[in-house]
């Protein structure tokens, strides 16, 4: 039963300075999520609490699943694979634009990532959501962006909704799910400025779009037809960032945090900032895509 108001709880020891990219691993048990600014991805199993990681050595964005067990990864620059200490590079297009970086991605019931960007300094219209495909081949979807973010799929996938997050709104965009490509953009749910802004999200088995709020320590469920029904918090960590459904049966709900920007004045009230926290809404979620990496050009490791 889908509870109106809930209190999530932290897990795990992890304090990330600005965390991200939560992904279920089903084939594996286990989280995956990131640190961005530390360069860190890390792999949390719920049955034993252990936690391991891993370091790329520059800013990541996003982590997700492959088909083959490799990991797709988002560092600074684009996209690549990563398997035992060694990352092998996809597509870059942000090799030579130091100023930019990736911001959060995701794949669709198809099995393309979607990846966005971002300006270090926010620049309005700066930024770009990509899409690649199974080939090392990225497309710009949408352009004109500033803080590319949160994306998910309808559990039918033909409504792709996405975060712009200084616009303050959820979007519904029609999706094609032969070719990949964004058919009408339309205004699905809006977060109040005074709560914060928008920023990752997650899509349930009812369709249901829940929302992290940076800023307001919390993550918004929105029903498919926009309204408002359940929210849950993140007691002592404001800066609330990416959410997914986990666990053996996809009925936990998973939230990031950041303690970026948190100021001493500020610790005593957010001692959880920067902590991985745990829920059960009352109803699961729909298992990730893994990506299907088989038969990617190969090209020389970097280790």
């Amino acid at each position: 039963m889908l509870v109106g108001e809930l209190k999530a709880e932290p897990v795990g020891k992890v304090r990330a300075n600005l965390g991200e990219g939560a992904v279920w691993d089903w084939r594996r048990g286990r989280l995956l999520f990131v640190d961005i600014h530390a360069g860190q991805v890390f792999s949390f199993r719920p049955d034993s609490g252990r936690i391991t990681d891993f370091r790329l050595g520059v800013h990541v964005g996003d982590v997700h699943p492959t088909e083959s067990g490799r990991l797709l990864v988002a560092p600074r620059q684009g996209v690549g694979l990563w398997r035992d200490g060694s990352y092998r590079p996809i597509a870059e297009p942000l090799a030579e634009a130091a100023h930019l970086r990736v911001n959060d991605g995701n794949v669709d019931p198809r099995g393309r990532y979607f990846i966005g960007t971002m300006a270090y300094a926010e620049t309005p219209g700066e930024a770009v959501l990509f899409r690649l495909d199974g080939a090392d081949r990225l497309t710009a979807v949408l352009t004109g962006l500033t803080i590319s973010n949160g994306i998910d799929w309808s559990p039918d996938g033909r409504t792709m909704y996405f975060v712009d997050s200084p616009t303050g709104a959820v979007e519904a965009i029609a999706y094609r799910l032969d070719d990949g490509s964004l058919g009408e953009r339309r205004p699905f749910a809006r977060v109040d400025p005074e709560l914060g802004a928008p920023d990752g999200l997650t899509v349930d088995a009812r369709g249901g779009v829940w929302v992290a709020v940076f800023g307001g320590g919390r993550v918004l469920r929105f029903t498919p037809d926009g309204r408002l029904d359940a929210v849950v918090t993140t007691p002592g960590a404001a800066k609330v960032t990416s959410c997914c459904f986990g666990g053996p049966n996809l009925d936990t709900l998973y939230i990031t945090t950041a303690q970026f920007l948190v100021a001493g004045a500020d610790l005593p009230v957010q001692p959880n900032a920067g902590r991985l926290f745990a829920a059960r809404p009352g109803v699961v979620g729909k298992p990730a895509r893994l990506f299907p990496d088989h038969g990617l050009r190969r090209r020389a490791p970097r280790s």
